[in-house]
């Protein structure tokens, strides 16, 4: 087979194989926070976190093959990793989450039948106050916020 460094391999090959193990690794990073015991409690969003001691060890001793085995492909076939700057990630995901907001506001929701004639008045401020602050997380982590505290209530 011969030293994978040696065999001619295209930029696009190589951009494809990198961008598919970036994934993987970064989707490693969070099955190890599980693993770890770590859960997320928010509004909607809620974690149970029912692995055992056993198997938190077990998915971490795996977890440390595939990254050996990642490594050496990285090393072998001279692919990129990435650096994720958190603060364009925070700003990436809230500006990408803008569009599936505003199509909640009370005239987009016709698509699923007539409203309650209630809903406008109560649901299209509420999704206005979360764009403005998604919107401002985003300002914050890019440093472009005026606002170095917590931000003044923005409705009632």
């Amino acid at each position: 087979m011969g030293d994978p460094q040696e065999r001619n391999l295209s930029e696009n090959h190589r951009r494809a194989i990198s961008t598919t193990l970036n994934m993987l690794d970064e989707m490693l990073c969070g099955f190890e926070r599980w693993a770890g015991g770590q859960e997320a409690h928010s509004a909607f969003y809620n974690e149970h976190n029912s692995l055992t001691p056993e198997q938190s060890e077990a998915i971490v001793h795996e977890i440390q093959a595939i990254r050996g085995l990642l490594r050496r492909m990285r090393d072998d076939l001279r692919l990129d990793g990435k650096v994720v700057d958190v603060a364009n990630a925070i700003w990436g995901a809230a500006a990408g989450l803008w569009p599936t907001l505003v199509e909640t506001e009370s005239h987009h929701l016709r698509g699923y039948g007539q409203p309650p004639g209630w809903l406008a008045g109560y649901l299209d401020p509420k999704i206005e106050e979360l764009i403005e602050r998604l919107s401002r997380i985003g300002s914050i982590a890019l440093g472009t916020d005026r606002h170095a505290g917590p931000p003044e209530r923005l409705g009632p």
